[in-house]
């Protein structure tokens, strides 16, 4: 079983950590967002409502191991 910390390893998702870009008036269901909160504090964080920046592969995978 994959774990998610071998997902955001796998996808190097710390590489967007601090990404945002908004542009207002869009939908919501534009874009991608990573929100990650580690237990020692530290976090992964990135937004950008114009693009879905994560990989296609990495979103099957994510959706993969929460629908087990």
């Amino acid at each position: 079983m994959t774990s998610l910390q071998e997902l955001v390893s796998k996808y190097n998702f710390a590489q967007y950590n601090g990404y945002i870009s908004k542009v207002s008036g869009l939908p919501d269901m534009y874009g991608a967002k990573i929100d990650i909160a580690y237990a020692s504090g530290e976090s992964i964080y990135a937004h950008n409502n114009q693009d879905c920046f994560i990989p296609f592969e990495a979103i099957e995978e994510l959706i993969e191991l929460f629908n087990k």
